[in-house]
């Protein structure tokens, strides 16, 4: 490979010594040049560790002996498992084909590769149903990223069959939000108390988790469950409150481990600790993403309640496509016509299907609420509030004039857009609502 022709020499290092995945780096050596790349150990059989190396673009599997320390003794492309056969002590493909595709999988999806779904059954390798629990938990969180929910919730529960499993608190959180999806409200509730009764475990790479951060995500599955059911809908939203509460915490957990200097100004931060601070048991949810969930929950709750306000107080500072569809209906609901059609506007151009169906439904029901009279229309003139049968009420803003008379109008629609028509087609907004005049 060309990795061995270019580099002399390489060892190992364990940034942490876990059993499964350990986390670790590569030293290259060459005179004149020392290279580090990522590694995640596969398996070890006493006298021989392997690990999955990644250095740019390339990756392999690479075989460490240990004299003094653990020394490269060779490396294959993981491309020709047929060639593990020819590692040191003979290693069988058989023995470390579960594994490297496990950690692949891990990798992908921590890494958002968009052939995560051909990583997952990568070169035909079949997955065993009796893999370890720890390879199950990796798999069922691929799997569940994939939205294959039924069968990320099989390889999970097969993993929490493991009383041992470290990771349990991951498992059963992941579990619950898949049986969640799959209309399972009291399986999921099962898993959340499970989750809540937990008194110790890890997370993915070997972190102790804080005791109450079991308790505090289980708050945050039985406020989804709650708006689900419709059900404990007061304690859902205190639930939830706690969710909001604990992601604001958790900016000022970091601050011990931030070193500032004499203006304040952040010069140094201990990435690792500020990183497992921001994290959930949820592999895919940090406490500000968990919080952003968790308000979006509560406009909805208030939006049944029709506490319309109080729900776009909830969303202030969020927009994601799931904010700003349910701040439409909410301004929908106080007659803030325009500020939804702006909306909705706005993501439909940005690809939403569901805000353009809801930006036609808008549209639709302007045009069934503003008919034009019978008889000839007055006089359209330079800043008339104007109404059409389709468009709805808008301001003219030009007029073209023949013989004195205006026989084209540019109109500014409420629905924020500008159509130039014939003034034949446009009625003052003052013929249809009394009292109004024509530049109201």
């Amino acid at each position: 490979m060309k990795l061995l022709e270019t580099y002399e020499r390489g060892s190992l290092g364990v940034r942490r010594s876990f059993p499964r995945f350990a986390q670790a780096y590569v030293t290259l050596e060459r005179p004149g040049k020392v290279r580090q790349a990522g590694a995640r150990i596969l398996a070890s059989d006493g006298e021989f560790l392997y690990a999955y190396v990644e250095l740019g673009t390339s990756s392999w599997v690479a075989t460490f002996a240990w004299k003094n320390e653990w020394i490269l003794v060779g490396a294959i492309d993981d491309a020709a498992p047929d060639s593990l056969a020819a590692l040191p002590n003979g290693t069988p493909w058989d023995a470390l084909a579960a594994p490297l595709q496990i950690v692949k999988t891990r990798l992908a999806r921590i890494r958002r590769y968009p052939d995560l779904e051909n990583r997952v059954r990568q070169r035909g390798v079949p997955i065993p149903e009796t893999l370890a629990s720890a390879d199950a938990v990796e798999l069922g969180f691929s799997l569940a990223f994939l939205r294959r929910n039924e069968e990320a919730e099989r390889h999970l529960s097969r993993a929490l069959e493991d009383p041992a499993l470290p990771e349990r608190a991951a498992a059963l959180a992941v579990r619950a939000e898949l049986r969640l999806a799959r209309g399972l409200p009291s399986a999921a509730a099962e898993d959340a108390d499970a989750l809540a009764a937990l008194t110790a475990g890890t997370d993915q790479d070997g972190y102790k988790i804080p005791v109450a951060w079991f308790a505090m995500h289980a708050r945050y599955l039985r406020g989804l469950i709650a708006t689900q059911t419709e059900s404990l809908v007061d304690e859902a939203l205190e639930d939830l409150a706690a969710v909001v509460a604990d992601a604001q915490a958790a900016e000022e957990e970091k601050r011990p481990y931030m070193t500032t200097n004499d203006a304040g100004e952040i010069i140094a931060v201990d990435l690792g600790a500020t990183v497992f601070l921001g994290t959930t048991i949820h592999p895919e949810l940090t406490r500000v993403q968990r919080s952003t969930i968790s308000r979006l929950k509560r406009a909805e709750i208030f939006r049944k309640r029709r506490a319309y306000e109080t729900a776009l107080r909830e969303l202030e500072g969020l927009d994601d496509l799931p904010d700003d569809l349910l701040r439409a209906t909410l301004f929908q609901a106080l007659g803030r016509e325009a500020d939804a059609v702006n909306i909705l506007m706005k993501r439909a151009n940005d690809g939403s299907a569901d805000a353009a169906k809801r930006l036609q439904e808008v549209r639709s029901a302007a045009a069934l609420a503003f008919k034009a009279p019978t008889g000839r229309p007055e006089e359209i003139d330079v800043e008339d509030r104007v109404l059409h049968s389709k468009f709805g009420p808008g301001v003219v803003t030009d007029a073209v004039s023949v013989n004195g008379r205006n026989v084209r109008a540019t109109v500014d629609f409420d629905d924020g857009v500008t159509r130039t028509l014939p003034t034949n087609v446009l009625v003052l907004a003052a013929a249809t609502e009394e009292g109004a005049t024509p530049t109201e």
